[in-house]
């Protein structure tokens, strides 16, 4: 759970930011989460990895082709499965969809709140 913290929350970061997700946290998530389940788990564990990666693309792909979804999005989606065992995928998901609801609005509630208070501060 920790590793997959510490790719996730750099690349929401960098996403909020900049709206982009870089691709090197991407393949270096990629290589650590192989790596894991190899050490861990063994074959079992890179085919349970391989599995957890693709199910996400294949689920969210059609979001993706209706542009409900970036592709960062679906990469960082995907790198999160490869931690997970594909049946707590659905969880993931679940969380990870529910929280994407929430930040938009937490967003434009922020922009919201910064736009006022830089027209109070230019109107003094």
């Amino acid at each position: 759970m920790a590793l997959v913290i510490f790719f996730v929350v750099p690349a929401v970061i960098v996403d909020l930011r900049t709206s982009k997700i870089p691709n090197a946290i991407i393949v270096l998530g990629y290589v650590t989460g192989f790596l894991y389940q190899g050490i861990c788990h063994g074959y079992y564990g890179i085919m349970q990895g391989v599995l957890g990666a693709l199910f996400p693309l294949i689920v969210l792909f059609p979001v993706f082709v209706i542009r409900g979804l970036g592709a960062g999005d679906l990469k960082l989606l995907s790198l999160a499965g490869i931690f997970y065992h594909y049946t707590n995928l659905f969880i993931v998901l679940y969380s990870l969809f529910s929280l994407a609801v929430c930040l938009p609005y937490l967003k434009c509630c922020i922009s919201v709140i910064s736009s006022r208070e830089s027209n109070m501060l230019s109107s003094t």
